[in-house]
């Protein structure tokens, strides 16, 4: 992501630049929750997609935590 991040800087919109490190930022606090600080890419099967959409739907920005009533 940090490649991607390097590749699209300057070349894209601002909001879709900002739109991309928001994403970023998600799956960074996704990888944490699994217990990763990275992800091979061929690891990302559909087990990982479906578990990171759960994450997302259950997702509050501003909590301090996942167990945080909303």
């Amino acid at each position: 992501m940090k490649y991607h991040s390097q590749k699209i800087n300057g070349t894209l919109a601002k909001g879709t630049i900002q739109n991309f490190q928001i994403t970023e930022g998600y799956v960074l606090k996704f990888l944490k929750t699994i217990k990763l600080k990275d992800i091979y890419l061929s690891r990302l099967n559909y087990k990982f997609i479906c578990d990171f959409e759960s994450f997302l739907f259950q997702y509050y920005p501003g909590r301090t935590s996942q167990s945080d009533e909303p």
